[in-house]
């Protein structure tokens, strides 16, 4: 259904193979300035998620990121595993979590390891953290052809938008062709989206689709994936802030019920609002109002609830009924970014008193407080 979608323009770079690393370089001397000059690219393209005046703010504070760009240096000689078929087990049955191997996970990982490789670069501008993030988007874009599974579908959306939003900061290095991974956002992440889905799953669909459109430059996805976000949020969230679908969710494969009905109630809450989070500020940073529309102050109601019951999780329906003991309370890394724009205290003090989880997006890094 995506493959007429209006293409964005043809990629300028032609190319050579890069020796050992299976990466695409510019090859066309005329063009050698922006391989030693990647403010000319950045200039030249719209912010994602995080602004170059932010990338600059990072650099100029590296001696608080050390772990994390310690961690990267770690992950510099990271090989992927790219598999031809995204194929996983489901994520839960009957007892739980379903602990089988899944080739997801290495799909996650991979991308993952990319994404925050990505963000050194941009953060310290030494070019071989680019290359190797847009090694490993390379191995995977040239050799994933299907996606078998539900749970395969689900772990390409949950983890799209990591390698995405890599290519897109890593590519700025000026020595990249991205037609490949041009072809595998349309031909393949597009069409097995999951915005469709109404619970947490169509929210990770939207981000999808809005990295995807504002990698591609396509502004008729963009409005589509807008229009989706307002809807799954006016209709997901309730009059007091909660969101049913997440609200109720068990720990097994009898997804709202069971006797631990709940036990995951305030992880899934944190696992929808987080992609809805970030897509809102793709949109905005593309030129489309999110943050107070209708589903924006839905998004903000939520998010109260959310910091509500991450601070005191005995105020959760759920508590009493699992005994105290419910799954990923604290999973609300997303909060630093929530925190800018929608004044609640509640986010404010989860944030100060720390200890966040669910960072994938290294929102903690990206949005810091200090």
């Amino acid at each position: 259904m995506y493959a007429s979608r209006r293409q964005a323009l043809s990629g300028l770079l032609s190319s050579v193979a890069l020796a050992g690393l299976g990466t695409t370089l510019v090859q066309d001397p005329a063009q050698a300035s922006y391989a030693i000059n990647p403010d000319r690219i950045i200039k030249a393209n719209p912010s994602i998620l995080v602004h170059e005046k932010d990338f600059a703010y990072l650099r100029q504070n590296q001696d608080k990121l050390a772990t994390f760009l310690n961690r990267c240096a770690r992950e510099l000689s990271y090989q992927p595993s790219p598999v031809a078929d995204l194929a996983p087990a489901p994520h839960y049955d009957a007892n739980g979590v379903n602990t089988s191997p899944k080739s997801g996970a290495i799909f996650s990982r991979d991308v993952r390891v990319a994404y925050r490789l990505a963000i050194r670069y941009r953060i310290t501008r030494e070019t071989e953290y680019a290359l190797k993030a847009l090694q490993i988007i390379d191995a995977w874009a040239s050799t994933l052809t299907a996606v078998s599974t539900r749970q395969g579908e689900a772990d390409l959306n949950f983890n799209s938008a990591h390698m995405i939003l890599a290519a897109y900061w890593a590519q700025v290095c000026g020595q990249w062709d991205n037609a490949t991974f041009k072809d595998f956002l349309r031909n393949l992440v597009l069409p097995h989206s999951t915005s469709d889905r109404d619970n947490n799953h169509g929210f990770w669909g939207v981000l999808t689709e809005a990295c995807v459109a504002g990698y591609l430059g396509d502004k008729v996805l963009l409005q589509q994936a807008k229009d989706r976000w307002e809807t799954l949020l006016i209709k997901g969230v309730d009059d007091k802030g909660e969101m049913p679908l997440e609200r109720d969710r068990s720990a097994t494969s009898n997804w709202h019920g069971g006797p631990d009905k709940g036990k995951k109630g305030i992880a899934y809450t944190h696992y929808a609002l987080l992609p809805a989070s970030h897509a809102a500020k793709i949109f905005v940073d593309l030129g489309l109002p999110a943050w107070a529309t209708p589903g924006g102050k839905k998004l903000e109601q939520a998010y109260g609830v959310a910091a509500r019951w991450t601070n005191n999780p005995a105020s959760f329906p759920y508590y009493e009924s699992n005994n105290g003991q419910l799954d990923g309370v604290r999973d609300a890394a997303y909060f630093a970014l929530l925190s800018r724009v929608y004044p609640d205290p509640a986010g404010k003090k989860a944030l100060a008193d720390g200890s966040l989880g669910s960072n994938g997006l290294q929102t903690l890094e990206l949005f810091p407080s200090f």
